[in-house]
């Protein structure tokens, strides 16, 4: 009670073929391009806000950079 939540929203029956176009990294290089997978994210949530719906972000990104190392 009184804690933020991350979840997901999966359609596990929903298939999809992988495309380059529709990789959210960098780098479109996959082993997976070209072959459809099964279970589709509907849904994202992120400490209780919905940041990912039916393939669109909601917003800028909000995770915080952490620093490796001393000070």
């Amino acid at each position: 009670v009184g804690r933020d939540a991350d979840l997901v929203v999966l359609d596990a029956d929903k298939t999809f073929r992988v495309e380059p176009a529709m990789i959210h990294h960098r780098h479109k290089l996959t082993p997976y391009s070209g072959r459809t997978l099964r279970g589709v994210v509907e849904r994202t949530y992120l400490r209780g806000r919905k940041i990912y719906e039916r393939g669109q972000f909601s917003e800028k990104p909000s995770g915080v950079m952490l620093k490796r190392g001393g000070a």
